[in-house]
């Protein structure tokens, strides 16, 4: 048997009774935050990855910076469509549907592998196995030039372009999804619970969101620590700077799980009631009078009535001209609230340079502190995030029972925003010492500094960064350190090439070096891991985390603070046009503000086929600064308008930040009984509907 109810779930003319006990806020918080959790783990596994493909694809920070600005163009272009459609629409439908489109961008991230393979370096694609490196495969110094045939440069650039467009697309179709489930499902939340249990709800599902970024990253550290390949990994291991890791496989199982997480959210009503212990007497008696209204309606209406139905949801619909008065109306009134201005401006700022700085900090520690792309997304993403989360939780467990004041909660927040700009500066002072890359007699500042009368007749290459020691200097390759064979015969058990022989550039080192006596090279970087290095990497990580805890604590208020500052009725579109201007102001410019001042701090790029790929040596000290720098900037003017939030907030701005203004939703829900009986009447003339209880 089965009901009808504006507060039904269930799908099309299906609601059940057995399914309307879960007609619940908790029962819908669970779902979506279920949903928030994979959707922010993409974001963050994204990150995690991203400088995994830019080797693998050969490509540049500012072409990545394209691919991770795309998130962003969708809001920008549709949110403020999105935010007036979805707040007159089924919003769970609106929400489910944009997190199964989720699900398809995700599975175009991992297409490139499906349609071409792993990285060819090591790959047979005849016979569909990786081939050991053997001495044939090591780029030695060889006086007989080796030119590439122009049709395999060909052929792997037409393999990179359409790779790159593909993820690209992913991006692009997962950001508006993204500002569809925020804005869509988060006011329904909103409006499904009391002001005085919002806090906590919200902070529940901060909390599960949050665990998103966590999970993306120790995703993404798995991945990375598998090969591309997972069946035929070769004999180096995941910290060798030629590994590529299984940067596919997390794109493929977050796919999966967004499509099956987005079909429970189908069948939640368009408009839930809050629990009967928080209805008032006005809302009760109001179920019943629209049970009875009902019943009226169906049968007073006459049979004749399918034309006005037309009629009515015409008027509903309206034209698109009304619609454009209603959003520049909506848009004038959240102009002239200095409140949400500011926070909108704060937040602009803030994620500027916070997620800039969150996005290529992994990197930074990559390059800095010489730890594998795995480590890098373990401890610069997943371990902050995680204390993070649990600071979220206390700031909401905090704004639930001692409720402060909007001046006190507005004054605490301008205190953590001083605090987090104090810590993020003081990260600057951790670093290593950084490798010497001396190229016979002088540093190497570029390609032209390698290249001297040691190597000068071995035509060396830069596509793939294979370093080798020597004494205290690291050379990009044997090549480059002028060896010509290895000290390790193919025949044995272990396929493994760690000595390089006969190095011409040692010669150098035997004079500018007493103690160099040796003419051979040991495989990897030089002094890649001192007890110091490690020191500054813990020092450098638990920084980071405190700074996430105080970025974080307050963060349940930022999520309130632009529904509570606005009408009720502009919550939603209020929501979407933040998520538009942050993106359009913040998400968008800083891909590329930052890759530029990463590209401009980069000493030696991968050159294949005349063409310039990714960096594989960077200038450390400029890189830290520039890196720091810019969301120390941002994150301080982030501050200063916190500061101006704190002047204006006052009872009357932000008045009943915690409880519930009941007259304005007794008149709302009437509004909306009264227009959906109207609609059933003329829909169901024919038909009798049976007086049932609401759930």
């Amino acid at each position: 048997m089965t009901i009808d109810s504006p507060y039904a779930c269930g799908l099309g003319r299906w609601h059940p009774r057995w399914l309307q006990k879960f007609s619940h806020p908790a029962i819908y918080m669970i779902f979506f935050s279920a949903l928030g959790i994979l959707q922010g783990a993409y974001y963050s596994y994204f990150v995690g990855i991203s400088n995994t493909l830019e080797k693998r694809f050969a490509f540049s920070s500012s072409t990545g910076s394209v691919v991770n600005m795309a998130d962003n163009l969708g809001p920008i272009m549709f949110s403020a469509l999105i935010g007036y459609l979805s707040s007159r629409g089924h919003r769970p439908r609106w929400a489910a549907g944009a997190m199964v489109v989720a699900g398809i961008s995700s599975f175009l991230g991992a297409l490139p592998y499906f349609l071409y393979g792993p990285d060819n370096d090591y790959f047979d694609e005849e016979t569909n196995m990786v081939i050991e490196p053997t001495s044939d495969d090591i780029d030695f110094c060889n006086e007989a030039e080796v030119e590439l045939m122009a049709q395999e440069c060909g052929s792997e650039k037409l393999k990179n372009i359409p790779s790159i467009v593909l993820l690209f697309s992913s991006n692009f179709l997962n950001g508006i999804v993204a500002s569809v489930y925020y804005s869509a499902g988060t006011s329904y939340l909103d409006d499904s619970v009391s002001k005085v249990q919002a806090p906590m709800y919200m902070t529940v599902t901060a909390f599960m969101r949050g665990i998103g970024p966590i999970l993306g990253f120790l995703l993404s550290s798995y991945c990375l620590w598998r090969y591309e390949d997972p069946q035929h990994p070769p004999s180096y291991d995941f910290e060798d700077p030629r590994w590529i890791g299984a940067w596919w496989l997390g794109f493929a199982i977050l796919s999966f799980f967004m499509t099956i997480f987005s079909v429970p959210l189908l069948f939640f009503p368009k408009s839930m009631n809050r629990p009967e212990s928080q209805l008032t007497i006005g809302q009760r008696s109001e179920k019943l009078k629209h049970n009875n209204e009902k019943v009226n309606e169906a049968l007073s209406q006459p049979k004749t009535c399918m034309l006005n139905s037309k009629a009515a949801l015409k008027t509903k619909t309206g034209s698109w001209k009304e619609m454009a008065i209603e959003i520049y109306a909506d848009s004038l009134r959240l102009a002239k609230n200095p409140i949400y201005i500011l926070h909108l401006c704060s937040q602009v700022f803030k994620w500027f340079g916070i997620i800039g700085y969150f996005n290529y900090m992994q990197k930074y520690l990559q390059e800095q502190f010489r730890v594998s792309a795995s480590k890098a997304s373990l401890f610069g993403g997943a371990v902050p995030l995680c204390v993070a989360l649990v600071t979220t939780s206390i700031g909401g467990i905090f704004l639930r029972y001692v409720k402060p004041k909007p001046k006190t909660l507005t004054l605490l927040m301008f205190i953590c925003e001083v605090v987090t700009v104090i810590l993020l500066a003081s990260l600057i002072f951790y670093s290593c010492e950084p490798p010497d890359y001396t190229m016979g007699p002088k540093n190497a500042e570029s390609m032209d500094d390698m290249i001297n009368t040691c190597n000068a007749n071995c035509h060396c290459s830069t596509e793939i960064f294979h370093p080798v020691c020597i004494g205290s200097t690291t050379y990009f390759s044997p090549c480059w350190a002028g060896c010509r064979t290895n000290s390790l015969l193919t025949n044995t058990s272990d396929p493994t090439i760690d000595r390089y022989e006969n190095c011409e550039c040692a010669k150098y080192l035997v004079k500018s070096q007493p103690f160099q006596h040796s003419l051979d090279a040991v495989e990897g970087r030089c002094n890649e891991e001192t007890p110091e290095c490690t020191r500054q990497f813990t020092l450098y990580v638990v920084t980071l985390t405190l700074m996430y805890c105080l970025a974080f604590l307050l963060q349940v208020a930022h999520i309130l603070l632009p529904m509570r500052c606005v009408e009720r009725r502009d919550k939603t579109f209020a929501l979407a046009v933040f998520e538009g201007v942050c993106c359009l102001f913040a998400f968008v410019p800083y891909p590329f503000a930052y890759s530029f001042v990463i590209d401009q701090s980069c000493i030696l790029w991968e050159e294949s086929c005349h063409q310039r790929g990714n960096c594989w040596i960077y200038d450390l000290s400029a890189l830290n600064g520039r890196l720091h720098g810019m969301p120390v900037i941002t994150c301080a003017i982030n501050c200063l308008c916190i500061y101006g939030i704190y002047l204006f907030a006052n009872e009357t701005r932000l008045a009943r930040f915690y409880e519930d203004d009941d007259d304005d939703r007794d008149s709302e829900d009437r509004d909306m009984h009264q227009q959906r009986t109207e609609e059933r009447g003329a829909l169901k003339a024919d038909s009798f509907v049976p007086e049932v209880p609401l759930v």
